[in-house]
């Protein structure tokens, strides 16, 4: 996952809460209403934590993610950890963790916008793309 790599050292500008448990995370030149780096988190398990506890995670209360999430505004990710099934970014003094759930085959975990290449990632593959 090389791709990555291109995220850390970059500044979030915007972390926003969507419909349901869907997080966006915008990064890079801001062209419109999205970065140049574009993470959108559909349908992973995922939890923001601090180093000692987890702050909230996907089933939590609106409230709870839309106010946690906005932490990470401005923060800026410093590391990236790739396990078998887990996805860490490490933002300022929070970490981000992107699970792979049990999910049907076809179901789209994230999706992250690198410039012109869309990274569409499912339980079992990453489909690359030119947009």
């Amino acid at each position: 996952m090389n791709m990555l790599s291109a995220l850390v050292g970059q500044k979030i500008w915007s972390a926003k809460s969507g419909v349901g448990s869907f997080l966006t995370l915008e990064m890079g030149q801001k062209i419109g209403a999205h970065g140049t780096y574009h993470l959108w988190v559909q349908n992973a398990n995922w939890s923001i934590n601090s180093a000692s506890k987890v702050l909230c995670h996907e089933s939590s209360v609106k409230g709870k993610i839309t106010e946690t999430v906005n932490n990470l505004n401005n923060g800026t990710i410093t590391k990236i950890e790739i396990a078998q099934t887990k996805l860490t970014l490490y933002i300022g003094l929070y970490t981000l963790v992107l699970e792979v759930p049990h999910s049907r085959e076809n179901e789209i975990l994230w999706t992250l916008w690198i410039n012109d290449l869309v990274y569409t990632t499912y339980r079992d593959r990453i489909i690359i793309a030119v947009r």
